[in-house]
């Protein structure tokens, strides 16, 4: 096996241990600062690979702009960035190291188990991204690389967004090339990079979305053209047709976040996760469905109404009720207490009586003095 010639190599303050991935322009490594005593992924970009139309210098001005732009961005769902640099014709970018699995791969895996991911974790991944995406959309930056690869899902569930290597800052602008996976690119962005607005992340977000729920993206083909001009065209196919358990009020939401006008999708990652928690949570999930969904085991305790049935409302955390027991009208009690206490007077006041009461076969009752 070939080894990789930056393995042992260094690049500014971190010596490159070993490779984490591999895409078409940047490899993504293992690196440790000797220093600090601490693992970074550092994503390395060859200046050799861009593309004919953008010269080495336009991409370090831009790599330089969009640096600047992401190194403030603090909040705990956005990968920290440790340093920028260029050593060559290399340009590399330092992160946190983030110990966990990228969404990509636990897809991956769902998709050849045949089940599909439990509600509670999709809800965790697009609120946790959602408030990441919020965070930077106020500071102006615009991520424009939404896809699973670049969402670390960390042991304890928490879903990180990283790689912001393509990331816009609105004040500074854009060279206006077009950036972003194909699969998961908003319409306008299709066009040109630089009509990317806040929009754009979340149409990029609604993408994956619709893939933990189907276990597919709506636009394919081997062409990475055909697949953006479907994002610009081609309204997005019916979730329900791959997944028959998603509700129709699940899939108004992603369709929602799929509309081809920007002003037309959710205003906010919060608006977005809002409405998807309200959906899921809505919808009983089916016993035969391979997910197995428990929504509520702990923290959602909601009445869920099946959708395709009118059967009165089941609590999902609390078994069934008994049906109380059929008591006597307290009208009806009184009364009885009462008869019973007049009986028992009359027969005092008739024991009380000198003389001999004796009952006669005819049940009458003779006095005798």
């Amino acid at each position: 096996m070939t080894s990789d010639p930056l393995i042992g190599k260094q690049l500014g303050d971190y010596r490159i241990v070993d490779i984490l991935g591999r895409g078409g322009m940047a490899h993504v490594y293992r690196g440790f600062d000797k220093k600090l005593q601490r693992y970074a992924a550092v994503k390395v970009i060859d200046a050799n690979l861009l593309a004919s139309n953008e010269s080495e210098e336009e991409y370090r001005a831009r790599f330089q702009r969009e640096a600047r732009a992401i190194a403030h961005l603090n909040h705990p769902n956005i990968v920290g960035v440790y340093q920028f640099g260029e050593v060559g014709p290399l340009y590399y970018m330092a992160m946190a190291f983030i110990e966990g699995r990228d969404l990509g791969h636990i897809l991956k895996d769902h998709a050849e188990a045949g089940t599909a991911m439990p509600h509670q974790q999709v809800i965790q991944i697009i609120r946790d991204i959602s408030a990441a995406l919020d965070h930077a959309h106020k500071l102006g930056v615009i991520h424009r690389d939404i896809k699973p690869s670049n969402i670390m899902v960390t042991s304890d569930g928490r879903a990180v967004l990283t790689d912001f290597g393509l990331a816009l800052s609105v004040p500074e602008g854009s060279m206006g090339n077009t950036f972003g996976s194909a699969h998961y690119i908003a319409p306008e962005q299709a066009i040109s990079s630089a009509k990317a607005v806040p929009q754009s992340d979340l149409y990029s977000l609604g993408v994956v979305l619709f893939q933990m729920l189907t276990g597919r993206v709506p636009f394919d083909d081997p062409s990475a053209m055909s697949v953006a001009l479907m994002h610009l065209s081609d309204p997005p196919p019916a979730p329900r047709q791959f997944n028959t358990h998603i509700s129709s009020t699940v899939e108004k939401v992603i369709l929602k976040a799929l509309e081809k006008e920007p002003s037309k999708r959710y205003r906010t990652g919060e608006a977005m996760a809002d409405a998807l928690e309200e959906a899921l949570l809505g919808s009983v999930p089916d016993p035969s469905h391979p997910s197995k969904a428990r929504l509520a085991s702990g923290e959602y305790r909601r009445f869920a109404t099946p959708s395709n049935t009118s059967s009165r409302p089941l609590s999902l955390t609390k078994p069934p009720v008994a049906a109380p027991k059929r008591r006597l009208s307290p009208m009806l009690i009184g009364f009885g207490v009462l008869v019973v206490v007049l009986a028992v007077v009359v027969a005092i006041f008739a024991l009380s009586q000198p003389g001999t009461v004796t009952a006669t076969p005819t049940a009458q009752v003779v006095v005798r003095r």
